[in-house]
């Protein structure tokens, strides 16, 4: 009996992927922490030599929200569930708010 296939078994990476990755791994932060900072100058928030909770509110909601954006992105080039959409049927919503 022969193998039905002959590729070798085992990891192939692909380059562009794992750029991009990288890049979202590294680049929001940074992003996130320079519009924090950037918006901390200009309308005088939080400064991160203050308080360090306001400054990382500030920071991690510019990082969501690039997140989020990002994930907006690349869902129309790379089909698939991301997750940002509503739960299919019935949804617990109204009880989980009133808990």
């Amino acid at each position: 009996m022969t193998p039905a296939t002959s590729e070798p078994y085992g990891l192939k990476l692909k380059p562009i992927p794992l750029l991009v990755t990288i890049a979202l791994g590294i680049g929001l932060p940074f992003l996130g922490a320079y519009l924090a900072l950037l918006t901390s100058r200009v309308l005088g928030m939080a400064s991160p030599h203050g308080p360090i909770l306001h400054w990382l509110y500030l920071q991690h909601g510019y990082q969501c929200l690039l997140g989020l954006i990002a994930i907006f992105i690349v869902r129309r080039f790379v089909p698939g569930d991301y997750g940002l959409h509503w739960p299919r049927g019935k949804t617990y919503i109204g009880p989980a708010i009133f808990w």
